[in-house]
């Protein structure tokens, strides 16, 4: 059986080697997306990639991420038990609730990227490039560097590698906001010359 997250409670339909190789997966997945992202914006910075495509891109990547998470939670962890038992196990355990806030968080960060790429493209209306979606962004994105600081770990090189993680994550969002709030990822300047 396995002790999922640090939860005091054993879940007996989840075995140990089942529950690490989910938590493998989803580490992929997470790394995947934030490859993808950083691929996007490397594109847009050498110019191999529009920013309104980096936009695009690097927010398809991280709703992409949100909602497999949010999927991973209620059924990927263990496809073949009933969907109640993933649910009442979600509910219960402090890694999964924290795990569907952050697909959540990254599901809204994404779309928001989505919306102000698409308008910097002219996909979709004007109206949808709009600083608020900046801010929104940052938002998400932070609360998600905060919840991997309080992530609940096995050991403590786990939790100095998602302290780590965390503060990454909160500090690019805040450092990422300020430029986008300045107009310096808009392509009215040189992506060269955003100092963040």
């Amino acid at each position: 059986m396995a002790c999922a997250g640090s939860g005091p409670f054993e879940v007996p339909w989840l075995f140990d080697y089942e529950w690490a190789a989910a938590v493998i997966l989803a580490h992929r997945v997470f790394a995947g997306a934030v490859l993808v992202v950083m691929l996007a914006w490397a594109g847009g910075f050498t110019r191999v990639i529009t920013v309104p495509r980096a936009f695009v891109v690097a927010g398809a990547a991280t709703c992409g991420c949100g909602l497999w998470l949010l999927c991973w939670v209620f059924r990927t962890i263990k496809p073949s038990i009933d969907a109640s038992l993933l649910l009442a196990f979600a509910m219960r355990d402090v890694a999964q609730e924290q795990h569907l806030c952050m697909g959540a968080l990254l599901t809204v960060a994404g779309a928001s990227e989505l919306l102000h790429g698409g308008a910097l493209g002219a996909a979709f209306p004007t109206s949808c490039s709009r600083p608020w979606l900046h801010t929104v962004w940052c938002a998400n994105m932070g609360f998600v560097g905060l919840l991997f600081i309080g992530h609940p770990q096995l050991g403590p090189d786990e939790t100095v590698r998602h302290l780590v993680l965390g503060l990454s994550i909160g500090g690019g969002a805040l450092s990422l906001r300020l430029e986008k709030l300045a107009g310096k990822l808009d392509a009215d300047q040189d992506l060269t010359e955003a100092p963040y």
